[in-house]
């Protein structure tokens, strides 16, 4: 494969040529992994368990309208591609069906509750790592043993930021070194910012 690559006149970007000689055909499995600071188990290591990691929610379309899909976590699947650090995590899930007379998602404008007997989408049944959000379910009394109540998750040390209105920033993206700015000046942070007081003299 790198000699094809090399017999190219035009240069390949490197993520490209990875994704086109496809992925190792060995793949790796997990029971747990953590996405974005959020841990994900499988179901069959949530049943040894008292914690409840394996519920999962991602957006897509259904019938030409983009939904939520509700779900739990089958399998962790790692595929490995050609070059150093190029590898992709996938989530393969049992996704609830959320229509018809006896299934359809029922909202009473506080509580989702869906029906966990019956499955959907199970010839699509996998997302990208990134694509999952992680929820809860919970017993619902109301509506019987197979129907459960979804309770979204926030992580504690994550915020839901809303774009600025107005123009896109269409700029590159860039790191700039710590700094503090005043009167239109900048000073770099000391390195030895911790060790200061956290209050002030001058103000109450």
């Amino acid at each position: 494969m790198m000699r094809l690559r090399d017999e190219v006149g035009e240069e390949v970007d490197e993520d490209l040529f990875a994704l086109a000689c496809g992925p190792d055909r060995r793949v790796r499995k997990f029971s747990s992994c953590i996405v974005n600071g959020i841990r994900f188990s499988t179901v069959a290591r949530d049943s040894n368990k008292r914690t409840q990691n394996s519920g999962v929610m991602t957006e897509g379309e259904h019938d030409r309208k983009v939904i939520d899909f509700y779900g739990t976590l089958k399998e962790i699947i790692q595929l490995d591609y050609i070059l150093e650090d190029r590898s992709v995590v996938l989530f393969k899930c049992d996704w609830f069906k959320l229509d018809g007379k006896k299934t359809e998602l029922k909202n009473d404008g506080f509580f989702k509750s869906i029906h966990v007997r019956s499955l959907w989408y199970k010839d699509d049944c996998l997302i990208l790592a990134t694509q999952a959000s992680k929820v809860f379910y919970l017993p619902n009394t109301k509506y019987g043993k197979n129907w459960q109540v979804v309770q979204t998750f926030d992580h504690r040390h994550l915020f839901n930021i809303s774009e600025t209105e107005g123009v896109p920033f269409s700029g590159p993206a860039y790191q700039e070194e710590e700094f503090c700015e005043e009167e239109g000046r900048r000073t770099s942070v000391s390195d030895l910012t911790s060790e200061k007081p956290l209050h002030r003299d001058d103000e109450q």
